[in-house]
């Protein structure tokens, strides 16, 4: 099956319509502030009402200044 992508709402809600029956990994990403956001959940069903998906800051920490020194 081919990938497809949609934007969410303002409010984080989306949709995909006419998917078949069967199990699917779900990705999202977002750029905040030149940082990006991202995150997956897998093994998800069509037909169910919510989907958690938990988005961590993708981008290395800036150097910092060495500690023990």
């Amino acid at each position: 099956m081919r990938p497809r992508a949609t934007t969410s709402a303002a409010d984080g809600t989306f949709a995909f319509r006419g998917l078949p029956d069967g199990l699917y990994t779900l990705f999202a990403t977002t750029q905040r502030d030149g940082v990006t956001w991202s995150g997956k959940t897998p093994r998800v069903q069509p037909g169910a009402d919510q989907w958690p998906i938990e988005l961590r800051n993708e981008d290395p920490a800036p150097p910092g200044p060495e500690r023990g020194r």
